[in-house]
């Protein structure tokens, strides 16, 4: 499976492996020729509870597995799981940067009080903008 064919030096994964870790040992892998996250959580669990006859009660994971297919497997089979959606981080990204650009227009001359006795602005906080 390992190719380059644009003879970047990039080659393609031909497989992937998904680890179970407990208290940082170890205790399950499973390799997939899926490379895609959202793909290989049902089989790593199937091939998880066959081996040991049990699932884990929770479990984390990145946004890579984040689907609602995943999260109604792991509902059905009573994990509680502790995993991102898929686009949480671009979400988080934008509400920052609206927060960031709404704290920047606060400070808009639109948005100040002018003070015509001492021809001065009024900040947000009460205190005099001196002009320069």
């Amino acid at each position: 499976m390992k190719e380059d064919h644009m003879l970047s030096g990039q080659l393609k994964l031909g497989y992937t492996v998904r680890i179970s870790s407990d208290y940082q040992f170890v205790i399950h892998y499973s390799i997939h020729q899926i490379t895609k996250d959202i793909y290989t959580l049902k089989p790593h669990i199937t091939s998880f509870e066959y081996q040991y006859e049990t699932l884990t009660d929770y479990l984390t994971g990145d946004a890579g597995y984040g689907s609602e297919k995943n999260y109604d497997l792991l509902e059905q089979k009573g994990v509680e799981a502790y995993v991102k959606y898929n686009t949480f981080d671009k979400e988080q990204q934008t509400y920052k940067s609206k927060k960031k650009k709404k704290f920047k227009d606060d400070f808009y001359r639109v948005n100040l009080h002018y003070n015509l006795d001492k021809d001065c602005y009024i900040c947000l906080m009460g205190q005099e903008i001196a002009k320069v």
